[in-house]
């Protein structure tokens, strides 16, 4: 058995209860059911495959939580790699067994599993976390090398103002987001890196708000609670 990651587990956590706490009429226990299959999933030792069709069998039970699909093949990754991945070969992650596996996966996913990976580092090496840093240094957004990523966060990149807006400024914004990548994540991803209110208020615009808000409340719980564990670990 592998022992989950500690902030990998707060996210799992975070994002299932978020997810049941926006949703109107969801009963705590369907939460509380999936987070154990997901909980066993990711604690034991497993080949990506069978780990990935177990999630996915995990959702084909669980239908109200398929909106999570994407967020939990990210959480999925991260913990492979992190666990399963250094009991292989070390080589593993560069072999063409996984370089065939990202191939078939890489419609799977969203853009967060870069930020867990910036948040990662950025503790790491004790950086303070920052929305420019992330963007310009991290995924080199400015750079001519980098126009996949500068397409993505374009929206972001060209309102310079953004990181000073309020929590209810930006999901006015996500509910007008063209870039596809960024339409689920666009206002969880912004109210993560405010600074200026507390998590209550930001939480308690979310509920009130109507686009996306379980799936909004759930990304940015998940963010929030990965940080945390990242910052006590």
């Amino acid at each position: 058995m592998n022992q989950i990651i500690p902030p990998i587990n707060n996210a799992l956590q975070a994002m299932i209860r978020g997810f049941v706490e926006g949703t109107a009429g969801m009963p705590e226990k369907e939460g509380d059911q999936l987070l154990e299959r997901l909980t066993t999933l990711l604690s034991r030792s497993g080949d990506f495959k069978s780990k990935l069709a177990d999630l996915e069998k995990s959702l084909d039970d669980h239908p109200a939580f398929e909106p999570l699909y994407h967020y939990l093949f990210d959480l999925l990754m991260l913990s492979f790699i992190a666990s399963d991945a250094a009991q292989l070969d070390e080589n593993y992650l560069d072999s063409e067994e996984w370089m065939k596996i990202e191939d078939e996966t890489s419609d799977r996913g969203s853009e967060l599993l870069n930020l867990y990976i910036y948040l990662s580092e950025a503790y790491e090496q004790e950086i303070p976390v920052d929305l420019n840093d992330y963007l310009t240094e991290f995924l080199l957004a400015d750079d001519d090398l980098y126009q996949d990523d500068f397409f993505i966060y374009e929206e972001i990149i060209s309102n310079e103002d953004i990181a000073e807006a309020s929590i209810s400024e930006i999901v006015q914004l996500g509910e007008n987001v063209k870039t596809e990548e960024l339409t689920e994540i666009f206002v969880p991803l912004l109210a993560f890196f405010i600074t200026h209110e507390s998590r209550e208020e930001v939480k308690k615009t979310i509920l009130h708000s109507q686009h996306q808000k379980a799936l909004h409340l759930a990304l940015y719980g998940t963010l929030c609670a990965f940080a945390d564990g990242l910052q006590a670990s």
